[in-house]
């Protein structure tokens, strides 16, 4: 990764700034709630107004260097004067913040070579809440992926200062916030992570933030293994990782359902919930409670309702890999799907491995599924004031693609509509940053160690990373 990286250094450059792209201001969304979609196999982030079945807008990913690497995952910015405006995309290791304003890339940060993270590969990325840190309000991006070594991979999570990474002057020095190795305690573990979720702040204790990542672990022994490690941000300044209690055991399993793991959390931002691919079941990873077996294979979920007591307190949506059909199950905390007429289960386009509902404690909702092999598949829902469940419309859009990642962007914002706002920056991104590798340059980071033969750069088929 060393070598090939060094090569492409130079050229990577001139692709950290764009020219500006107009946005017609007669045009403006529908709709304030609208989602993103990753498309990796087209190189593209799709923006769709909710509820409609055109792409809105497409923002190409493909141009220059990064374009050798797919885009995965993506989320919204969560810093207040920005999450109107910005959002975030892995790709590889090239982290994309895409501005809103004028529908295009507005900086690329190369977490490899310039924060450092050596052989980064990243794939799902969350936007995290405020935390306290020394009495400063911080806003941390959690991404999860891959450290890439010589015949093999481990998991990792690094975590990034979103204020930092959205500065017009951009400071590379005060971005990273933390690399955290996943495995720690012990156990072999090779391979990457899947999935990551990011708890509320905590406060009155030694911990300030937990987050929960899915891992798909590649011994060895050649087996696949998945497990949840769980992630305590100290007070202290310290990341403390360890495998967490409620788990799959390492049983063994194979297929493709392996490369989506889900999690979430609740809207208190206290409970997370897992996918549990070797139980079949999803459950709540701090007590094992909240237990519900799956038809199928389970590859993600998300958890609507504010969490307080009352029938619609929590709704859970999974979606499912089933031999009758790929389906998204949703179903009330506490009353598992059986068909009983409490839950809904809805057919959606082949392989869903992302999952997005938008954070509106409203009794109608929209939820979407990007379906690997489709599209992606939006399902209205009402619910009810004692919890029952009524299914309003499906929204079938298939167009060619192989999406991997969807997101809503947050209803909840002092502006509605981004596109009608003036652009919060005059330059894309300023001057271009120094090659930290000159020509002559005696950096031992900036010296290839290629094998005979010369250095090659690794070019991913398109669909085919996790």
């Amino acid at each position: 990764m060393r070598c090939a990286r060094s090569l492409v250094l130079v050229l990577s450059m001139a692709c950290l700034v764009s020219p500006l792209l107009a946005v017609d201001p007669d045009d403006p969304p529908t709709d304030c709630r609208y989602l993103h979609v990753v498309d990796p196999c087209q190189g593209e982030l799709l923006v769709f107004d909710r509820g409609e079945s055109i792409e809105r807008h497409s923002i190409p990913l493909s141009s220059g260097p990064p374009g050798i690497y797919e885009p995965n995952g993506v989320d919204f910015a969560t810093v207040p004067e920005n999450r109107a405006t910005f959002s975030f995309v892995t790709q590889g290791p090239y982290l994309r913040v895409i501005d809103h304003n004028r529908l295009q890339p507005w900086r690329t940060i190369d977490v490899d070579l310039q924060l450092g993270v050596d052989g980064m590969y990243m794939t799902k990325i969350e936007a995290g809440p405020a935390v306290d840190i020394d009495g400063e309000t911080a806003y941390p991006l959690y991404i999860t992926g891959r450290l890439t070594h010589p015949g093999y991979s481990e998991p990792v999570v690094v975590v990034l200062d979103q204020e930092a990474l959205l500065a017009d002057e951009l400071n590379l020095s005060q971005v990273l916030i933390a690399t955290v190795p996943v495995c720690t305690d012990g156990i072999e573990c090779l391979g990457t992570g899947l999935d990551i979720a990011v708890g509320a702040a905590l406060s009155g204790g030694d911990v300030r933030q937990q987050a929960y990542v899915s891992v798909l672990n590649m011994p060895s022994d050649g087996t696949k293994r998945h497990r949840f490690y769980r992630i305590d941000w100290g007070t202290d300044g310290v990341f403390q990782v360890g495998l967490n209690p409620v788990n799959d055991e390492g049983v063994p399993f194979d297929g493709l359902g392996h490369r989506s793991i889900g999690l979430d959390y609740d809207e208190s931002g206290q409970r997370p919930f897992g996918v549990f691919k070797t139980l079949g079941v999803v459950s709540d990873l701090l007590d094992g409670t909240a237990t519900c077996p799956i038809v199928g294979d389970a590859t993600d979920i998300e958890v609507w309702g504010p969490g307080t007591d009352g029938p619609a307190s929590r709704i859970h949506f999974v979606t499912s890999l089933a031999a009758g059909g790929d389906v998204l199950l949703a179903f009330p905390e506490g009353e598992c799907p059986d068909g009983d007429g409490d839950d809904l289960e809805i057919p959606v386009g082949d392989f869903p491995r992302a999952l997005a509902i938008e954070s509106s404690d409203e009794g109608e909702i929209w939820i979407y599924t990007a379906n690997k092999d489709h599209g992606i598949s939006a399902i209205r829902i009402r619910i009810g004031a004692d919890g029952s469940l009524t299914l309003e419309e499906t929204i079938d859009i298939p167009f060619g693609g192989c999406p991997s990642d969807v997101t809503f962007r947050d209803p909840d914002l002092d502006t509605c509509d981004p596109f009608d706002i003036e652009p919060s920056h005059s330059e894309p991104d300023g001057p271009e940053p120094p090659d930290p590798c000159p020509p002559g340059s005696t950096d031992p980071a900036c010296i290839p160690d290629c094998p005979d033969g010369g250095c090659q750069i690794q070019i991913l088929p398109r669909g085919m990373g996790f």
